[in-house]
């Protein structure tokens, strides 16, 4: 019986499953990266769907630690592994911090960090080439193998991770169950093309994820290097659904037809509503050109947008509009893009399933007087436009700054700027910006549109079409 050593617990006697005879043997569980020779079959279905997942991944998401769960879940399920881990570098720093796991044990996960000395990874960063290994004796030949307990790592494979020529981290895929066969050199060659294409997602995501934590900080000009990324990711969506189009529609496949162009309507969509907010966000006020229109028109052009998100979080999108608010005075395609931007923060904020709520009914005097501060008996017809969804909500410390430019509770999926732009709208249109919420029950957000603003001068009636 012999241990290989597991790539996140240095000098931790694990388990093994097969011999290596000598030492010349040893060299065989060396590899560098692959060349021609290591090419794959087009035919490896499983690998190409993989392959296929994780440069969707680019494109699905901007969040960092979603990207890096996504990898290691394609990668386990590609090589049948029953753990694994992708460990990084700290900014400043020699030790490796993981930020991604499965199946680890949990001391080792609690840890988070681990110490390069005496490790694979240390290895593998050493010597900048993957490795396969099935008993600690394979890469530390003066150190004695020991017999290990029965949860012991029987197999592993190690690879390093490349972005613009530098070594970011490692990838580690462990076997436990002893049945199962020692990883084999075509399993090595996979996992570095896998590999490969992680770290190109992971540096993407980290650049992205950069820019944006350094905007925030700057003025609205220093934004544009994380909106491009942002841009970059979105058009990734487009690009793929697309993709999916054509391949659907060369199949006849009219199910994934139609679920491909609500992905590509949605990614251009939102390309949209970003160019305009930053346009937007750097106007000074102005009057809008306000007209008779009808909400339920505006509220269904919402949500055929947003449906393939909706479907993807399992969410029910409702709208309920009282008779007296069936025509409100606004500019359509302003309106729009505030509930769509309200919509859009909605879904974000549901974890899983839920319900997305849009409400368009009058607003009682005694409210309005409070919200407005003074007597609206010049206002015309008020009506309360809201967007609801019983998601997370917003911690309390968070509200007061919700409104505020480039300030974003969503990490690096957020700009900053919807919240900011939907409210400079509302109060360009002589109305108020008002929201409710509870932590862990969800959120209301409540635009106040008046039929008439004083502060606004006369203003054109336009019947709408």
């Amino acid at each position: 019986m012999f241990h290989p050593f597991c790539p996140c617990c240095p000098l931790r006697p694990l388990g093994c499953s097969k011999d290596v005879k000598d030492s010349k043997d040893k060299e065989d569980n060396f590899h560098k990266f692959p060349t021609k020779r290591f090419i794959m079959d087009s035919g490896n279905h499983l690998f190409n769907k993989t392959l296929f997942e994780i440069c969707q991944a680019m494109g699905s998401s901007l969040e960092l630690s979603e990207v890096l769960t996504t990898i290691l879940d394609l990668s386990l399920r590609a090589l049948e592994g029953d753990a694994g881990s992708i460990l990084l570098y700290e900014s400043g720093s020699d030790d490796l911090k993981m930020l991604a796991s499965r199946g680890l044990p949990p001391k080792v996960v609690k840890r988070g960090h681990i110490n390069r000395k005496g490790s694979v990874a240390e290895w593998v960063i050493q010597n900048d080439k993957p490795v396969i290994v099935n008993k600690r004796s394979d890469i530390f030949p003066d150190i004695k193998d020991e017999v290990p307990d029965a949860s012991a790592v029987k197999t592993a494979l190690c690879a390093p991770l490349h972005a613009k020529g530098k070594i970011i981290g490692v990838i580690n895929i462990n076997r436990y169950v002893a049945e199962n066969s020692p990883f084999a050199e075509e399993e090595l060659n996979l996992f570095v093309i896998l590999a490969s294409q992680a770290a190109v997602c992971i540096e993407n995501a980290r650049l992205f994820e950069e820019n944006v934590n350094h905007a925030r900080m700057a003025a609205v000009g220093q934004t544009v290097a994380g909106i491009s990324h942002c841009v970059k990711n979105i058009l990734g969506g487009l690009f793929g659904g697309l993709g999916n189009l054509e391949l659907a529609c060369e199949i006849k496949d009219w199910t994934s037809v139609s679920r491909a162009l609500a992905l590509s309507r949605s990614s251009a969509s939102r390309i949209s509503l970003l160019v305009m907010d930053m346009l937007d966000y750097t106007k000074e006020k102005k009057i809008p050109i306000r007209q008779w229109m009808y909400p339920a028109k505006t509220i269904q052009e919402v949500f055929d947008i947003c449906i393939f998100k909706a479907q993807t979080k399992r969410a029910v999108l409702e709208t309920d509009i009282a008779m007296e608010c069936t025509q409100i005075f606004a500019e359509p395609n302003q309106l729009f893009r505030c509930l769509l931007n309200l919509v859009e923060n909605a879904l974000d904020a549901l974890p899983r399933e839920g319900t997305v709520r849009v409400i368009c009914k009058p607003l009682p005097t005694d409210e309005a007087q409070e919200i407005f501060g003074e007597d609206v008996a010049d206002y015309g017809k008020i009506c309360r436009l809201s967007v609801e969804d019983n998601g997370s909500g917003i911690a309390p410390e968070h509200l007061d700054r919700i409104f505020e430019p480039l300030f974003s509770t969503k990490e690096s999926k957020g700009t900053g700027l919807g919240l900011a732009v939907t409210k400079k709208i509302v109060l360009e249109h002589g109305g108020r910006m008002t929201v409710e919420s509870t932590l862990g029950k969800g959120t209301a957000f409540h635009m106040i549109l008046p039929e008439i603003n004083p502060s606004l001068g006369p203003q054109e009636v336009v019947n709408p079409e």
